[in-house]
């Protein structure tokens, strides 16, 4: 390799990388999850007193 490394290290290096960055993304959505769940109230969003899976149901139902 051009850097004197050899191929194995190179492999590593890029796998220790991709790992890293994979974790990264996983904790990213995690924690937007976690924030977003939150800011959402039941009450205040309009689906009050709604059921939300009947409501899917019929939506699906409908697409066919």
């Amino acid at each position: 390799m051009a850097t004197g490394e050899s191929m194995a290290e190179y492999l590593r290096r890029a796998a220790e990388e991709r790992i890293k960055k994979q974790q990264r993304q996983k904790e990213d959505l995690a924690k937007l999850a976690r924030e977003f769940v939150g800011a959402v109230k039941p009450k205040d969003s309009g689906w009050a007193g709604i059921d939300v899976i009947k409501w899917q149901r019929s939506m699906r139902r409908s697409r066919r």
